[in-house]
Formats: structure tokens, sequence, C-alpha cells
């Protein structure tokens, strides 16, 4: 899956998420490719059932991400 989305040099991570960070719908980010995005989250979605630590984080991106604009 990392090669696939080109992430497979990212620096890894001890926790999923930053600690108290916070997901805003509306905010001055730059673009996001939401076909890209949607298929990251797909993927990310098939796999939660064996990756139990990164479930809570992938549904709160999910959440996140099917906010009304």
């Amino acid at each position: 899956m990392l090669k696939e989305f080109q992430k497979e040099y990212c620096k890894p991570v001890s926790s999923p998420m930053e600690i108290g960070c916070k997901l805003y719908g509306y905010d001055e980010s730059p673009h996001v490719d939401q076909k890209l995005f949607r298929s990251m989250i797909g993927s990310l979605l098939y796999i939660t059932p064996s990756r139990q630590d990164i479930t809570l984080v992938v549904t709160l991106v999910l959440r996140y991400q099917s906010a009304p604009k």
C-alpha cells in the first residue's frame, strides 16, 4: 500500500495520529486530490480489522472527509 501511494520513504512514527490533533472541515490547507484521498482511506478501511491500532484514526479522518462543505 505504501508503494501504491508513493509513501514508502515516509518517516515511521510510534503513534498513528498526533496527540491532541484537531481536524476541521474548513481551513486554509492546500487543495487535496479527493480521488486519491478516498482511495487511501478505502485501502486503510480494508486493513482495519487486522490493524486495530489504526482503526480510531482512520474513522476520525473518514468522518472529517465526510463533513459537508
